[in-house]
């Protein structure tokens, strides 16, 4: 990997783990109430979050075409860092949800810059390795967030910590031979355009988010559900974020040898399998971790092997526009997700967690094994 690429992965992981460190399920807001209470806010928080992101993919598009992946680079993190500072010193809920709402525009705005840059500059038959060695460390952040808030608790400590990072992560950032001069203009690009030019990936983006925040999140609960005490819930929510960091890269890999439209449905009739197999070992504490390291590789693998795929079917004048776009469907996504676990488990208990999830990947599946003639030509594999 070139140098370049090397520091816009650990910026990119920075600002992964800035916003784990301020996911309100971390416990790093206040737990004002009670825990119902608390709960409900806490997944308002977390869908204005995700909203942000969803208004700062389009925004860094334009941006990008107005100053530069540099200046926006910067632009990013200053809009996160001025929300995390001023996060706890504001009282009230709604107005912490505001602060999130710019969070998430300012983690929106990094993300989208960064991912462009890194499947723009990356040769195509290396492009699925460098996305999964990107998506390794924002799963890397992703652990180090609770993590802290386990050792240095939800005070300032945490907070600072967070600031810190994201100043670590501007630096990779800006290092990272971003361009002070704007991006070339290119004409501007629909949502539904980029849906036709590459259909299976804009479904990979909403699948991730779906799957990451409504299914991978919620592993700790479905095994609370089937009677497992807190320490082993914990271990089966464990899993499933070893089972990102360690699989992505292999999966990474071999999307660089083999066509999206065939490695696509691979992992969704994969993953329908072992949804199937979590609901019938869900008794065997050791089968169930199993079933859920490898749900989380190949959960993640919608991510990596679908924004490659967008970036190998796009022409290079519309890529940033459509890797907005890739952004902004994985933010619907994490919307999404957390509402459809949270209402299955409440009206039917841990089956009702599995059940929309395995309907999902068998209908992505099927339509993907049945357009695969049809979209095997739109991608090429490797070719070193």
């Amino acid at each position: 990997m070139r140098p370049h690429a090397r520091k816009l992965v650990l910026g990119g992981a920075g600002l992964r783990l800035l916003g784990q460190l301020c996911d309100p399920r971390c416990g790093l807001d206040d737990a004002s109430g009670g825990p119902d209470q608390h709960c409900a806010w806490a997944e308002h928080r977390s869908a204005s979050q995700a909203a942000g992101i969803i208004v700062g993919a389009p925004l860094a598009v334009w941006l990008l075409h107005h100053i530069g992946s540099r200046q926006l680079a910067l632009a990013a993190c200053i809009a996160a860092a001025t929300a995390l500072a001023v996060l706890p010193m504001t009282p009230g809920s709604l107005a912490k949800a505001v602060e999130r709402l710019v969070l998430g525009i300012g983690l929106g705005l990094g993300v989208t810059v960064t991912e462009y840059i890194l499947t723009a500059r990356t040769a195509q038959n290396r492009r699925s390795l460098v996305i999964a060695l990107y998506a390794t460390c924002f799963s890397g952040g992703a652990a180090l967030g609770p993590a802290v808030i386990f050792c240095l608790g939800t005070g300032a400590a945490s907070y600072l910590l967070g600031v810190s990072a994201l100043g670590l992560a501007a630096t990779a950032l800006c290092l990272g031979d971003l361009r002070a001069r704007a991006e070339r203009p290119e004409a501007p690009v629909a949502v539904l355009h980029v849906v036709r030019r590459a259909p299976f990936a804009a479904a990979a983006a909403l699948i991730y988010g779906l799957s990451s925040s409504g299914l991978l999140d919620f592993m700790g609960a479905f095994a609370l559900q089937c009677g497992y005490p807190a320490e082993d819930a914990s271990l089966v929510a464990l899993s499933g974020l070893l089972g990102v960091l360690i699989l992505q890269i292999p999966i990474g890999s071999l999307g660089d040898y083999v066509t999206p439209s065939k490695l696509l449905p691979v992992c969704a009739l994969l993953t329908l399998a072992i949804l199937v197999a979590v609901i019938n070992v869900a008794g065997d504490l050791r089968a169930l971790c199993a079933c859920v390291f490898l749900l989380g590789g190949l959960c993640d693998a919608f991510y990596t092997v679908g924004l490659a795929a967008l970036a190998n079917r796009v022409p290079k004048a519309q890529l940033a526009a459509a890797t907005g776009c890739f952004v902004g469907f994985c933010g619907a996504g994490e919307i999404a997700g957390p509402l459809v676990a949270g209402v299955g488990l409440d009206m039917a208990g841990a089956g009702a967690l599995i059940l929309p999830f395995a309907v999902l990947m068998s209908a992505y599946g099927g339509v993907m094994l049945a357009w695969a003639h049809r979209a095997a030509p739109l991608t090429l594999p490797h070719r070193g």
